[in-house]
């Protein structure tokens, strides 16, 4: 037994469980399965049947209790290693514990049962007692218009709320979200309903375009880890889309990234950029303009172990770049082409060797595209452009032409894909158009 695994193994018979979750390109990988479950066998750590399907394959496993974020993100990286896994980030590892006493489907029944023990009319609840939740530690959020709907008046209090959570492991605050209001720039959570728990001091304008460094250690942050990845955020300052998982996945079976630069357009709190340092990126230069969402990255760039600076507006490029992974501009990213010249100009060796360029803004990333294509001029590269967008899926071919020629000005451009991602209103899909960009 390597000693680097001892950390992790349960102690005197305590144990907790978890899921080893394997993505599509190791779930076809029937060597690497068996020599995972051999490994689990001999460690005495399996715990049940391994599920296979035609997009995953989940491993149970009982692992020691108590165990944090930082080593379970410990443990996937050691699994990775021992495993020789070259799509190494595709890895995944969940908690079992949440849901044992108020799954999914049950938690419908456990609330029904409490209202009947309270002598309340059922059928005037049913319509606002929440099918589903996500759990994002510490942190239950649900739907709108269930615990939020006037019917709860009276009953959803302290002691209610409690209650609730007694029903989840480890989770602290309840919470409701409601839609992203569309005319935001920077997308920010303002429907964003705290339930219960200490969300941080009252809100406030200048708190969400100019927070100080008390700001950001009073608030409230959550996390999810996902493909072995760790990711945090302050649920009131800045969104978390979870159907991103598709599209942070196909990052990982990108095969021209190790070794390449990737600018990320559009950042956010790292969805795509920690994908891409994951799958060992040489450096990803990141433009974001919320500060909050900057913060996140800056927590996960921490906790992911990717050394960054930050620059904002008007700041002067380090002379030494060289440990760097993350390079995060807070400004607009129409500085892009400007900042790259003045990194250039530093040393006159540099080249950017990039590969990807991800445009990860809805609606639409237009207002990002020539500012991609001036980069790739910039370096005369091969670049994949993803273009990310909100499309009526009746015109997603033709679309998908109109932007190719958009994109064809003054460059060769290819289109090689289109990922459908998910759906944002009745046939409207946010998809990923991507296309090579050959500038020599």
């Amino acid at each position: 037994m390597s000693s680097e695994l001892i950390p992790f193994l349960p102690v005197n018979k305590e144990s907790e469980a978890y899921k080893i979750i394997l993505s599509p390109c190791n779930a076809a990988n029937k060597s690497l399965i068996k020599k995972l479950k051999l490994f689990l066998e001999d460690n005495e750590i399996l715990n049940g049947r391994i599920i296979l399907t035609n997009t995953s394959v989940s491993v149970p496993v009982l692992l020691k209790t108590g165990l944090g974020d930082q080593d379970l993100l410990a443990f996937t990286v050691y699994l990775k290693g021992m495993l020789n896994m070259e799509e190494a980030s595709s890895i995944n590892l969940v908690s079992h514990q949440p849901e044992n006493t108020a799954s999914k489907g049950t938690l419908k029944n456990l609330l029904v049962q409490y209202l009947r023990d309270k002598n309340q009319d059922i059928k005037m609840f049913l319509p606002f007692i929440p099918n589903r939740y996500i759990i994002y530690p510490p942190m239950v959020l649900f739907n709108s218009n269930t615990f939020d709907n006037d019917v709860w008046n009276g009953i959803a209090g302290e002691s209610f709320f409690k209650w609730i959570l007694s029903l989840f492991n480890s989770c602290s605050h309840l919470a409701i979200l409601n839609p992203i209001i569309k005319t935001d720039d920077m997308r920010r959570p303002f429907g964003f309903l705290p339930l219960y728990g200490d969300f941080g001091p009252e809100l406030h304008e200048e708190g969400f375009d100019n927070p100080t460094e008390d700001d950001f250690k009073k608030e409230f942050w959550c996390h999810v880890i996902q493909n072995g990845i760790y990711q945090t955020w302050a649920p009131r300052r800045t969104m978390f889309s979870r159907g991103n998982i598709k599209e942070k996945s196909r990052i990982l079976e990108f095969r021209d990234v190790q070794g390449t630069d990737v600018v990320d357009l559009y950042a956010g709190i790292g969805y795509f950029t920690l994908s891409y340092l994951a799958k060992g990126a040489n450096r990803v230069y990141c433009w974001e303009i919320n500060p909050w969402s900057i913060q996140g990255l800056i927590k996960s760039c921490k906790a992911n172990n990717h050394p960054y600076c930050l620059i904002r507006e008007g700041e002067p490029i380090p002379a030494d770049l060289n440990e760097i992974k993350v390079v995060i501009f807070h400004e607009s990213n129409e500085f892009a082409c400007t900042r790259m010249k003045q990194v250039v100009k530093m040393d006159s060796t540099f080249k950017l060797n990039l590969s990807h360029v991800n445009l990860g803004l809805l609606p639409s990333s237009k207002q990002g595209w020539q500012t991609a294509l001036d980069l790739i001029n910039l370096f005369n590269t091969t670049t994949m452009i993803h273009v990310h967008e909100n499309i009526h899926i009746e015109n997603l071919q033709e679309q998908i032409e109109l932007i190719r020629l958009n994109l064809s000005s003054s460059n060769e451009v290819e289109f090689s894909f289109v990922h459908k991602i998910k759906t944002f209103a009745p046939d409207i899909w946010h998809v990923c158009i991507d296309y090579r960009i050959c500038n020599y």
